[in-house]
């Protein structure tokens, strides 16, 4: 028996935008009562338990530009932190536009240096 990698395996490849892309996947397993194919068939139903415990979080690329717009203005913000003589200071953190908990800016202290 030759163990093949799923990272190498040509099917992993052919699957990979519908099991991590934004689709939906869904699996159907094959099934016989045939006593011949019995060992088969509950390898068949193990490996459909199993598959059905993952669970796949799709990121939006909508959402993935918002999240990265955000990160790149804290990284701009943090540029800007001058750090006293103690190496402490002050990050200004402003709230986004159309928050629905109506958050103010704030400050967030700084200790030490990065």
């Amino acid at each position: 028996d030759k163990v093949i990698s799923y990272k190498e395996n040509p099917l992993t490849h052919l699957l990979k935008a519908g099991v991590g892309g934004a689709s939906k996947t869904a699996l159907i397993c094959c099934i016989t009562s045939a006593e011949d194919s019995l060992d088969e068939s509950l390898q068949t139903l193990r490996f459909a338990v199993q598959a059905s415990h993952v669970k796949n979080q799709v990121a939006r690329d909508a959402e993935r530009k918002d999240a990265r717009a955000k990160a790149d203005a804290l990284s701009k913000n943090a540029a800007s932190v001058a750090l006293d003589a103690a190496g402490r200071g002050e990050l200004q953190v402003a709230c986004v536009a159309g928050n629905s908990l109506g958050l103010a800016p704030f400050s967030v202290p700084v200790l030490g240096a990065w």
